[in-house]
């Protein structure tokens, strides 16, 4: 028996077959009993029946379990199919702060193979038929991990959607068989979308052993596949299109990351998570926003501008949030026409005074766009930019093909160039401060029309991150301080910060996915800031004020704390999606779900609350849960009110 290893984990082939026998972690078996030879490759779903290659002469120099070269057929008529040679590599990655072993796989089209038949007749060779790839699935491994103790962690960046197995948001935190059922939707599962893990990350509840299967930065677009690896996960590498013979593909390497307990599984997390990530600069941390535009408009861009500075003036906000204020038709949703300001509400110059009327305030003002998609028909909108299918339709990503905004290519390059056309207008001309892009992690179909800057069109929801990376790194030529936000981002590219709206609880721990995020942000080299949760909530790292004329004092209070104590790591993120710093306490004006955050662990027994608004007080007992009412206090640790 062949085996490779790292220090800790030890991958064991078997020496007739080539398949993998074994996975032991620490000397415990993860693999299911008799997986040995099984179908760890398949062909659009179907498993291959690899067998070890006849020309052993390019392993002779290195065991099966490092590199191993097996052939295969898939036969589509009598003597008709195509021959494949698949070449594994697999070994331990040194010098990671992490135990990490790597699996790497090509795939060649080579002869088919008669003899491979049982049945095999005179004549031959084989007829070379075409052979049409989807997907090729690889790293089918059957994972049983620790057994009933085994927990799985999933979770989603994306920002709202309803509660159930099929919707696009979450934290699932459970069992294989729990946390899988929440993920039958293949938008949570279509690589970059909004994983925070790209595979599966799973521990033994009972020793904290722990294993994550991943694949990121991928060249290959992939689905991740629920149902082939036993417990695990494997991946669905998309293709959508005919492999020619001679064709060879490099698949994307999968890694394993291991470790020993759970304290170590949450660093190892918060790095992976915020590896892409950047954190927002110092002045976001700072700033009290204003709900920006949405559908509120003023009549025009001139009055729009007085309303904000009176706000202003008033000593309510110090900043203005992501406003929709693209051109869009009547009773369009977020749909853009274009990225241009909306002409009924004034003229380009009317707008460029407006934003320039905050900025001589040093008033910080972001701007809302699109990403997922556009309006066609727009004059500046080029119809080559969006996503077709072999009919040569467009397809709706929001709305229907007959009255909705439609996919658009991100990868495009006069798409990139107009969107950073529209950013230098906002970024610098304007001089706005931020870009917030809507769906900037969504789920897109393949584009089947040709593309030169496209091997396949699999590879469609790739294009995202270098969208991502284009216009991060413009916003910076912009203005260094320049911020990119996003709804439903994906972690694989750079952000300063996303969206959570809904924090719905499916997980063992207790938490829902801004929960999570905020709290994993204590083991993390960087700190996620979230927004689109309760207002009034520091601790998310983007605080927005409450409009409501009764929560005036409140936000005067908040703008005043921030611009002199805001920062990076200033506020704790306390269960309840309440905020502290130091002796000050906030409990947001719309909190959890249930409206009654659980302060009992965080707050000294005997401890007085005191509201730094109105002076009223709230005392807390020896003893049971902690409920607060929204508002801003001062805790005093005597239980003295002063």
């Amino acid at each position: 028996m062949n085996h490779a290893s790292h220090e800790s984990l030890e991958v064991l082939c078997d020496e007739e077959t080539g398949g993998i026998r074994s996975v032991r972690l620490f000397g415990r078996e993860l693999l299911s009993p008799g997986s040995a030879g099984g179908p760890e490759v398949a062909l659009n779903r179907i498993p291959l029946d690899l067998r070890l290659h006849p020309d052993r002469s390019l392993e002779s120099r290195e065991p099966l379990s490092r590199e191993a070269r097996f052939k295969a057929e898939r036969f589509v008529d009598f003597w008709a199919g195509a021959g494949l040679v698949v070449n594994r590599s697999m070994g331990s990655r040194p010098g990671l702060r992490y135990g990490c072993f790597a699996i790497d796989y090509w795939i060649r089209r080579g002869h088919v193979d008669v003899t491979a038949i049982p049945y095999h007749g005179p004549g031959g060779p084989g007829v070379e038929a075409p052979l049409w790839v989807d997907t090729i699935t690889a790293l089918n491994w059957n994972w049983q991990f620790w057994g009933d103790s085994t927990r799985m962690i999933y979770c989603s960046t994306h920002s709202n959607a309803a509660d159930h197995e099929w919707t696009h948001i979450g934290y699932n935190h459970d069992t294989p068989e729990k946390v899988k059922a929440f993920m039958k939707n293949p938008f949570r599962r279509q690589y970059p979308g909004t994983m925070v893990i790209h595979g599966g990350l799973f521990y033994d509840e009972t020793s904290g052993n722990w294993l994550a299967i991943t694949c990121r930065r991928p060249h290959l677009g992939y689905m991740l596949n629920i149902d082939s690896a036993g417990r695990g996960v494997s991946y669905d590498f998309t293709l959508h299109a005919e492999f020619a013979p001679g064709e060879n593909l490099r698949l994307p390497e999968v890694r394993l990351y291991f470790g020993e307990n759970r304290e170590e599984m949450l660093r190892w997390l918060g790095e992976y998570a915020t590896f892409y990530y950047e954190e927002p600069p110092d002045w976001v941390f700072k700033t009290h926003f204003l709900r920006g535009l949405a559908w509120d408009n003023q009549p025009t861009w001139s009055e729009q501008a007085d309303y904000w500075e009176r706000q202003i003036g008033d000593g309510c906000f110090s900043g203005i949030s992501y406003s929709l204020v693209t051109n869009r038709p009547l009773r369009s949703g977020t749909s853009p026409i274009g990225y241009e300001p909306d002409p009924t509400h004034g003229t380009l110059d009317d707008f460029r005074r407006m934003c320039l009327r905050m900025a001589d305030r040093d008033v910080p003002m972001l701007i809302w766009l699109s990403h997922t998609g556009l309006l066609p028909g727009a004059i500046d909108v080029d119809e080559d930019w969006f996503i077709r299918g072999i009919d040569g339709q467009r397809v709706a990503s929001w709305g229907s093909r007959d009255s909705g905004m439609c996919f658009v290519n991100p990868g495009h390059p006069g798409y990139i160039e107009y969107t950073k056309r529209w950013m230098d207008f906002y970024l610098c001309e304007c001089r706005c401060r931020g870009i917030f892009f809507d769906c900037y992690g969504f789920s897109i179909p393949p584009d089947f029309t040709p593309r030169p800057f496209m091997r396949y069109p699999g590879q469609t929801a790739l294009m995202t991150i270098r969208f991502m990376e284009e216009v991060f790194h413009h916003a910076r030529k912009c203005n260094p301080e320049a911020i990119i936000w996003g709804e439903g981002v994906s972690l694989d590219g750079p952000v300063h910060g996303f969206s959570i709206h809904a924090n719905p609880c499916r997980s063992i721990d207790g938490m829902g996915p801004r929960d999570f995020l905020l709290y994993l942000g204590r083991f993390a080299p960087k700190r996620f800031a979230i927004d689109q949760g309760p207002l009034l909530y520091a601790a998310s790292g983007f605080s927005v004020g409450v409009a409501e004329p009764d929560q005036a004092e409140a936000n005067r209070f908040l703008t005043r704390f921030l611009k002199e104590h805001g920062g990076r790591r200033a506020f704790e993120a306390l269960p309840g999606d309440v905020s502290r710093c130091g002796d000050i306490l906030i409990v947001p004006k719309h909190g959890p779900d249930d409206g009654k955050p659980h302060l009992a662990p965080e707050i000294p027994a005997g401890a007085c609350l005191v509201n730094a608004i109105d002076g009223s007080t709230v005392s807390r007992g020896e003893t049971g849960p902690f409920s607060i009412p929204p508002g801003i206090y001062r805790i005093k640790q005597d239980g003295q009110a002063s």
